[in-house]
């Protein structure tokens, strides 16, 4: 296990392989992880946005 140095306790951050391409100035990292889960993580996030958005205009229609 890693120990890393920061603001952010050890016990949130996780250390996923990765493959690198073009190392150098302008490599690209890529996460080595079934698609499935990108996929999931990838349309999670963009309805967390979708939800708050939501409930702030929400919130603004009932408490005006």
């Amino acid at each position: 296990m890693f120990i890393f140095g920061g603001i952010f306790p050890t016990t949130y951050i996780c250390v996923k392989p990765c493959k690198i391409d073009n190392e150098g100035l302008f490599e690209s990292i890529i996460p080595i992880e079934d698609s499935v889960v990108r996929e999931v993580t990838l349309v999670l996030r963009e309805w967390g946005n979708i939800w708050k958005q939501l409930y702030v205009v929400r919130a603004n229609i009932c408490f005006t």
